[in-house]
């Protein structure tokens, strides 16, 4: 009998998908309201039309220290959200970004320990700056969960500009094959945008087989917000 059998978990997928964005609204977003915005907008506009099986669900949550969890979607039908608005999303205040997203990860955790349904989790960071109002939660906080969470199947992608969004993402537990910078400007602003959106139609379309792969490398090696910010740098 064999004594040394590996006990460690295996991640699952599902055919449903639940999509959580967290998006930065502290004050140095406000040159970049509209490309938000925008890339926003047709992000969604792509996840609504896409012919893939199984549901996607979208939560989206803007964060600063004047609105520190603001939730714009809250596991809606893809079919269901709306368009995001200048009225919708205000730049202000400073970067909680350990609060929002630790604050996330609970708020997903209670959702899916209520519910019957399997359902792939995937969580994306969008941010332009680095932490500096959190109280609540800490970094070592952070890379245990999202640690204990990867471990659970879950997939967090950190897109990061004006830092080494590598340094950030991983000091947080997040998988280097899932980080991305990218130029903080319009331009840089809609490619991160795009990125996600092409990753996760990609996700949602692929085999079981496939979806397993990509948990740990969701861009399969294809970064297009970074070769847009090399390009121009």
């Amino acid at each position: 009998m064999n004594t040394n059998q590996n006990t460690e978990k295996e991640p699952q997928v599902a055919e449903n998908v639940h999509a959580a964005f967290l998006i930065d609204q502290s004050g140095s977003m406000n040159p970049l309201v509209d490309d938000v915005i925008g890339g926003y907008n047709q992000f969604v506009a792509n996840q609504r039309k896409a012919k893939v099986a199984g549901e996607c669900t979208f939560t989206a949550v803007q964060f600063d220290t004047t609105e520190p969890f603001k939730v714009i979607n809250d596991a809606t039908p893809i079919g269901k959200v709306s368009d995001l608005t200048p009225a919708d999303y205000r730049p202000n205040g400073g970067t909680p970004l350990l609060d929002a997203l630790g604050r996330l990860i609970r708020t997903i955790e209670k959702r899916v320990d209520a519910s019957t349904v399997p359902e792939d989790q995937i969580v994306v960071v969008f941010t332009d700056g680095h932490e500096n109002s959190s109280t609540e939660w800490t970094r070592e906080d952070l890379f245990r969960v999202i640690t204990e969470k990867e471990n659970d199947g879950w997939t967090f992608i950190f897109m990061g500009a004006n830092q080494d969004a590598y340094d950030t993402g991983r000091g947080l537990g997040i998988k280097h094959e899932n980080i991305q910078n990218f130029k903080n400007d319009g331009r840089g602003t809609r490619t991160a945008m795009d990125a996600v959106d092409k990753s996760l139609l990609s996700y949602r379309q692929a085999v079981p087989s496939q979806k397993l792969r990509r948990k740990s490398d969701f861009y399969l090696g294809v970064k297009d917000a970074e070769e847009d910010l090399r390009t121009r740098k």
